[in-house]
This record gives structure tokens, C-alpha cells and sequence, in this order.
């Protein structure tokens, strides 16, 4: 028996370009997955949206020591601006972490960060605003634990994924503890119809003083659509300022059979509700609590020039300040 081995390139150059209702994006990586060819993976990688511009470099050891157990660690700079909020900032944060398994599909992950955050509040924001400028430095103790029965990671069909996720501070200028949960159940009901239950709930809370602007919660969009991102829950004047608790539900239906295989296009249906409220530095500011909830469409279809993503809302309940979005779609590509 003849056994004949070819070499390949380990390394990855990869560039990425996206336009969309909520803006264009770019981003640019390279990647080295066998590093020194002790299996290390190192990417360097950039990336730009209209609301901010992250760079930064990691490194993974998926098999440290040859113990199976994930250590990686990383060093980011993200600057963010985003319209209506009020503030700017500058986080430059240092992590070290690991994952492995304790017992059968049951995952710990903890990590470690150190974090410099430069804050700068708008002209037109509040005095309460104004007042949390500054310069903050933070480290911190976090930790994941994480418990998957689905029967595969990718497009499951059955079984569950449930996590929770705590970061405490061991120092820092202004502390605040953070809290998360996540929990999807998937079921087949039929080979046209995979259904999904997904649950998240967040909050944040401050040590002393208050939580401080950069560190206050928003609802992922992609966990209530039918809502503008990060436009909804407590405004402070004309700035939307997050809470201190968020928490969504979302029913989602998958229909991989709907249409032939030759389109390559998914669709789902879907419904979202949830809420995002407190504001612990003002009391005087309205909460803006109460169940925002929506139903509708999505659809991704493939093309040769990226993937397109579609998705028609038609919110149910909401509040006043809130700002909806009943179509969005992000076409997307790499090159």
C-alpha cells in the first residue's frame, strides 16, 4: 500500500462586503490555521459598519497541551458611534479564556478580560449623560456554562441548547455585574416544518454608582424584528439609552421543503416579543417598558454574488418611542 501525502496551504486571505437597510459594511481578515504547525489558529481581522470600526488579532489552541480543552485568547479595539445615542466610545479590551468539556455535552468556558474604555458624550446629550464621560479601566471574571442535546450543530431538526453567562469584576472604576440566558429548543414536526422556541434574558447591574452608557443593554435585532436595531426601550431626550433588563421570545418555523432545492432559498415564519426597560442613573426618565411583539417572513436566498437576506415584519404591539422597521434586507459578499 502506497500512501502519498499532499501538502496545502494553511493560511486564509479573505475580504467581505455587505449593503443593506441598515448600511453598508466591510471587512477584511487573515488567518493562519496551523501557526508555528502546532494546529494554533491566529486571525487578524477588520471590520467597518456606518456605527463603528473594530480591528483586532486572536489566537485559538483547540487542543492545548493535547488536554482536548480550547484556550484563546485576543486583543480588540472597537470604536463606536451610532446615531441617536447620545455618546461615543473607544474600548480597547485584552481576553484570555478557555472551554472544555466537564461532562457529557455539558461545557464550561471561563475567561478573563482586561478593559480601557474612553466614553465621550454628544453636545446635545443630557447633563445625567454628560456626567459619565470619562475614562475607565476594568477587569474582569467571567464564565460560560453550557449544556447542547441538539443532534447537530448545524440547521438542527431536535433536542435543546440552553447557557448561562456571568461577568463579575475583580477591578474596576465603575463596576457593574452582568447576567445572561439562553435557551433554544428545536422539534421536526414534520419533514417540511422544523420549529423553534428560543428564549434570552439580560440584565445588568451596577456595584456602586451606575451602569455606566457603554455597558447598558439593547435586544439583538435579530432577536426582535420589526424594530429599527437599537431603537427601542428608555429614551433620555431624543437618545435611546438601553436598560438594565432586556428579555425576548421568539417562535420561529422553518420551511426547508417550500420551495424546489434549484432556488436556494430558505424560508420561515416567524413571531417575536420582547422587552427592554430600567434606567438606574435617572428615575425621572421614562421607562418606555412594555411588550414590543411582531410577526412575519424571513428568507435567505443564495446567489453567485452572496447571500441575500430578507425579512417582512409587521409589528403587533409597541411604544411610542419606538422606531419599527416592517422591511430589512443585507445582501452580502466575499472576495
Amino acid at each position: 500500500m502506497e500512501i502519498k501525502v499532499e501538502e496545502k496551504p494553511t493560511g486564509e486571505i479573505g475580504a467581505g462586503a455587505g449593503v443593506g437597510t441598515e448600511g453598508t459594511s466591510f471587512s477584511f481578515s487573515i488567518k493562519e490555521n496551523n501557526y508555528l504547525g502546532k494546529g494554533l489558529s491566529v486571525d487578524a481581522s477588520l471590520n467597518m459598519t456606518e456605527s463603528s470600526v473594530r480591528g483586532g488579532v486572536s489566537m485559538q489552541d483547540p487542543n492545548f497541551r493535547n488536554s482536548g480543552n480550547l484556550v484563546w485568547g485576543g486583543l480588540t479595539n472597537t470604536k463606536t458611534d451610532r446615531p441617536d445615542s447620545g455618546y461615543e466610545n473607544t474600548l480597547t479590551q485584552f481576553d484570555l479564556g478557555t472551554k472544555f468539556e466537564h461532562l457529557a455535552k455539558l461545557y464550561v468556558s471561563p475567561n478573563i478580560s482586561l478593559a480601557f474604555d474612553e466614553l465621550k458624550t454628544a453636545s446635545e446629550a443630557s447633563a445625567s449623560m454628560k456626567k459619565q464621560a470619562g475614562n475607565f479601566t476594568e477587569l474582569t471574571f467571567g464564565y460560560g456554562i453550557e449544556k447542547d442535546n441538539r443532534d447537530r450543530p448545524f440547521m438542527p431538526t431536535s433536542g435543546s441548547l440552553v447557557s448561562f453567562h456571568q461577568g463579575l469584576p475583580l477591578y474596576s472604576d465603575q463596576a457593574s455585574i452582568f447576567n445572561s440566558i439562553y435557551y433554544t429548543k428545536y422539534h421536526l414536526f414534520t419533514e417540511n416544518v422544523i420549529g423553534a422556541l428560543k428564549f434570552y434574558a439580560a440584565n445588568v447591574i451596577a456595584v456602586e454608582d451606575d451602569v455606566r452608557l457603554s455597558k447598558r443593554l439593547h435586544i439583538p435585532s435579530r432577536r426582535l424584528r420589526g424594530f429599527e436595531s437599537h431603537k427601542i426601550g428608555p429614551k433620555d431626550g431624543v437618545d435611546y439609552v438601553g436598560g438594565n433588563y432586556a428579555t425576548a421570545l421568539n417562535f420561529e418555523a422553518a420551511l426547508p421543503n417550500l420551495l424546489p432545492e434549484s432556488t436556494q432559498t430558505d424560508i420561515g415564519i416567524f413571531m417575536d416579543m420582547g422587552n427592554l426597560w430600567s434606567v438606574d442613573y435617572d428615575s425621572s426618565i421614562n421607562n418606555s417598558s412594555g411588550i414590543r411583539s411582531s410577526m412575519g417572513i424571513s428568507s435567505n436566498v443564495y446567489t453567485p454574488i452572496g447571500p441575500l437576506s430578507f425579512v417582512f415584519a409587521l409589528p403587533i404591539t409597541k411604544e411610542s418611542t419606538d422606531t419599527t422597521q416592517t422591511f430589512k434586507f443585507q445582501i452580502g459578499t466575499s472576495f
